[in-house]
């Protein structure tokens, strides 16, 4: 691991590290969002890979990507009702509205470690979708068989067969 340093320019500031778990189909991706802010007032953002986050970042990771899903859920939640002044496209005041209510898919393939007995989700590790030909969900299939996995808790090597 080497960590990324974050050039600032003169009159800059970090004025946030925000921690995101990121995943899709194939792959997984634990970054994290560096904002620097100028004296003038622009942002700026910097991405670090996990190979370029220090031990100290990784530690608070998981702690500070709970508090940011919160924090985003409290924004979003906060944001469901369109204010006054707003029309619909025939002329209708929008005030009091109920925006849709936004559905988060979420994505879990969870075991007990058996060497820290801890209870886990197998994709909170970062490689975990690294070189495998496993569809989501897939599940008693050969490929969904005996696949070695690392505990995100303790780092224990073993394998587990997925099941839906």
């Amino acid at each position: 691991m080497t960590a990324k340093t974050v050039t600032l320019c003169r009159g800059e500031r970090i004025v946030a590290a925000v921690p995101e778990h990121c995943h899709g189909p194939g792959w997984s991706n634990s970054i994290v969002w560096v904002y620097i802010a100028s004296q003038d007032g622009r942002l700026r953002t910097e991405c670090l890979q996990p190979c370029e986050q220090t031990h100290e970042m990784q530690t608070l990771f998981d702690a500070g990507a709970a508090m940011c899903r919160a924090l985003v859920d409290a924004v979003s939640h906060m944001n469901q009702w369109v204010t006054a002044g707003f029309h619909t496209e025939n002329g209708e005041d929008m005030a009091n509205t109920m925006a849709n209510t936004i559905a988060t898919w979420t994505l879990e393939l969870n075991c007990e470690c058996p060497g820290c007995g801890e209870d886990v989700d197998l994709l909170d590790h970062a490689d975990f979708w690294h070189g495998r030909n496993l569809a989501v969900g897939e599940s008693s299939t050969e490929r969904s068989r005996d696949v070695e996995v690392v505990c995100p808790a303790c780092g224990h090597e073993f394998a587990v067969d997925c099941r839906y």
